[in-house]
């Protein structure tokens, strides 16, 4: 008897199931550049889910600021296609392209912009805010420990006992 009602029960609920299934979005865009990022590798996917769904998508045009030295660091850009050019003080000292990640530095240690971001050619990023980018890391020691590899390759501080202290 029961397992008759089972496969019944399912029957009826298909179709409410599909209904369901097509209304759900998922940002492919925003989810597949996020995964290439080394410092989102170990985060778990439905967190990673959840942070690519508060992304917003930004272009910038050549020679305008992604961002700027010295001032508040409000968002984490992921840089889906372009060219931008990394300035320190001003001058050029790298760049960053396709994959690349920028902002993290201002957000982990709640410091002001070390470097300025500039495009050399049009920049279509993503951009992550402060809070889902933080809530994001803090809240997975695996994902904290990859911006603690990434910050330490920038010469910054310690960043999962800054992350630890910050808890």
């Amino acid at each position: 008897m029961i397992g008759a009602l089972l496969p019944t029960c399912s029957a009826l609920h298909a179709r409410t199931m599909w209904r369901l299934d097509a209304a759900a979005t998922v940002p492919i865009v925003e989810l597949s550049l996020l995964r290439t990022l080394p410092i989102f590798h170990r985060l778990p996917a439905p967190a990673l889910e959840g942070l690519a769904r508060s992304a917003t998508s930004i272009r910038f045009e050549p020679g305008t600021y992604l961002m700027i030295e010295g001032e508040p660091g409000e968002r984490y850009l992921a840089i889906a296609s372009g060219v931008a050019q990394v300035l320190q003080q001003g001058t050029a000292v790298g760049t960053v392209s396709s994959g690349d990640g920028v902002g993290e530095i201002a957000l982990l240690r709640n410091v002001a912009r070390t470097a300025s971001v500039r495009a050399e050619t049009t920049v279509h990023a993503i951009a992550l805010g402060k809070a889902d980018f933080l809530i994001a890391l803090t809240g997975h020691p695996a994902t904290a420990a990859a911006a603690d590899t990434i910050i330490s390759g920038h010469g910054a501080i310690d960043t999962a006992e800054h992350l630890t202290r910050e808890a």
